[in-house]
C-alpha cells in the first residue's frame, strides 16, 4: 500500500506544481504569441510594412526607406551583438533580453500608430523599424 500512497503523493505534487505555475506560463505564452510571433509575422510579411508606410506617406520613396531601415539595423548590429555575447558563459539570458527588446520595438510601433499622427508618427515608425532590425541582427548572432 505504501507504493500507492507514493504514487498519489507524486500525482498531487505534480498537480500542485502545474496549478502554481499555470497563470505565469499562460501569461508568458500569450505575450510571446501576441507581441512576438504575430508581430514578427506581420513585420516580415512582404506586404504589411510597405502597405502601412504607403498609407502613412503615400510615397514609394518612404516605403523603401522604411524597409531599408530594418535591413540597416540588421546589418549594423551583428558585430556589436557578437562583442556583447562572446565573452559570456551563459548566452541564453542575453538572447532572451535581446528577444524582449525586439518585442518592445513591435509594441512601440503599435503604440506609435495608435497615439501619434503626422510626421511624428512617421519618425517614430522609422525609429522603431531601425531598432527592430538592430535587435533582429543581434538575436541572429545570439542564436
Amino acid at each position: 500500500m505504501a507504493g500507492d500512497e507514493t504514487a498519489e503523493a507524486r500525482e498531487q505534487a505534480y498537480s500542485d506544481f502545474v496549478e502554481g505555475n499555470l497563470k505565469r506560463n499562460y501569461i508568458a505564452h500569450f505575450t510571446h504569441g501576441m507581441l512576438g510571433m504575430t508581430g514578427f509575422r506581420l513585420i516580415f510579411a512582404p506586404t504589411f510594412v510597405p502597405a502601412y508606410l504607403h498609407m502613412l506617406t503615400g510615397s514609394p520613396i518612404f516605403v523603401g526607406i522604411g524597409q531599408a531601415l530594418i535591413q540597416l539595423g540588421a546589418i549594423a548590429s551583428p558585430v556589436m551583438g557578437a562583442a556583447h555575447i562572446e565573452h559570456r558563459r551563459l548566452v541564453m539570458p542575453a538572447a532572451m533580453t535581446i528577444g524582449i527588446l525586439m518585442r518592445v520595438q513591435l509594441l512601440g510601433l503599435a503604440l506609435a500608430g495608435w497615439f501619434l499622427t503626422g510626421s511624428v508618427l512617421l519618425a517614430a515608425t522609422f525609429f522603431f523599424l531601425l531598432l527592430f532590425g538592430f535587435f533582429l541582427g543581434s538575436q541572429r548572432v545570439a542564436f
